[in-house]
């Protein structure tokens, strides 16, 4: 499903002879996007899955996929698949520095006359002239980060060719909780054409800067922020990122991920039995009697789950063994029909 709807074919999947992070089975699609299966078992009982898109992922993503957005790719993911981003990246790249530059930045940020959404207002400077500079607010083990580098710079370091005399590059970092609220946030954006005004106030509700003033560090918010930071902002206003409680795996959910694939099996099956729809039936009856066999506790619990949501009475394993005798009952019966 994720390499058909990644636009690749069998052909463009490859296995690797190593697998990271606890996962049993990986594998590259295309030539730059990791996908990692049979993983640690999540809460649910199903043992988990993932897949990774770095830079050069994301751009083949775009590169093979013109037609899809990705509020497309999140909300196949996130709502359809059920996942959970464990980290989500947004970029804002500046090519001109007419407005503001990473000088700017630095001298703005020792005033201390900011407001910013971390705890920790201290930041922390990277690199030298040559490779280039980088600040960074937060840290890797915050659910969110803010890094601003000198990316030009930085891709020379790595021998990529970059022909860009000036690019600053400020990158978002989210991870789990707020990875999911940012891509919840993405999806029910009214087109793709909001995006870049999404950015804009992440980054503004990250990083406020104020004019020079004689407030104290505690009454910063009394102050107006900087028209130069505004201007290159672009004029947004600061906007609170809407909060999502992360959904637990539901009947509904695991519904919405199997009908497609119950629909195609019952069609096959009809159509193998030559439109016979009363044997198509008993031979699902079969394969249902046939699952009995493999029940253990853990099958059992993630039946009475989705019977929990729905507050329904749980079953027990006797009230299986019930249920298994009236299915070979009605096999039985089909079985002897004369038709």
């Amino acid at each position: 499903m994720i390499s058909q709807y990644l636009n690749y074919q069998k052909k463009d999947v490859y296995k690797e002879p190593y697998a990271q992070n606890r996962f049993k089975y990986q594998y590259t699609i295309g030539d730059s996007i990791t996908l990692r299966l049979i993983g640690p078992e999540l809460k649910s009982g199903y043992a988990s899955c993932m897949i990774e898109l770095k830079g050069e992922g994301c751009r083949e993503f775009e590169n093979n996929n013109p037609e899809k957005t990705w509020i497309d790719f999140l909300t196949f993911f996130v709502i359809r698949l059920n996942a959970s981003p464990t980290r989500i990246d947004l970029a804002i790249d500046d090519y001109e520095g007419s407005i503001i530059n990473f000088k700017w930045l630095k001298e703005n940020l020792d005033r201390g006359q900011f407001l910013t959404t971390f705890k920790n207002k201290r930041y922390t400077i990277h690199g030298n002239q040559i490779d280039g500079f980088s600040l960074q607010l937060g840290s890797r083990t915050s659910v969110q980060e803010l890094v601003i580098y000198e990316k030009n710079k930085e891709q020379r370091k790595k021998g990529i060719e970059c022909n860009q005399d000036y690019w600053l590059r400020f990158e978002m970092r989210f991870r789990q909780t707020k990875a999911y609220d940012v891509a919840m946030n993405i999806i029910n954006l009214s087109s793709i054409n909001e995006f870049k005004t999404f950015a804009y106030e992440r980054l503004f509700e990250m990083l406020d800067f104020k004019v020079q003033n004689n407030y104290n560090e505690h009454n910063q918010r009394k102050a107006q922020t900087d028209p130069e930071w505004l201007k290159f902002l672009g004029e947004v206003h600061k906007a609170k990122l809407v909060r999502y409680k992360i959904p637990k795996s539901t009947y509904e959910t695991y519904l919405n991920h199997m009908n497609p694939r119950i629909a195609s099996y019952v069609i096959n099956l009809i159509l193998h039995n030559e439109s016979n729809i009363f044997l198509s039936l008993t031979r699902i009856l079969e394969v249902a009697l046939y699952d009995f066999e493999k029940m253990d506790e853990k099958k059992l619990k993630r039946y009475n789950d989705y019977l929990q949501e729905a507050n329904l009475k749980e079953v027990t394993e006797e009230d299986l063994e019930e249920l298994k005798t009236e299915i070979e009952k009605e096999i039985e019966r089909r079985s002897g029909l004369p038709f």
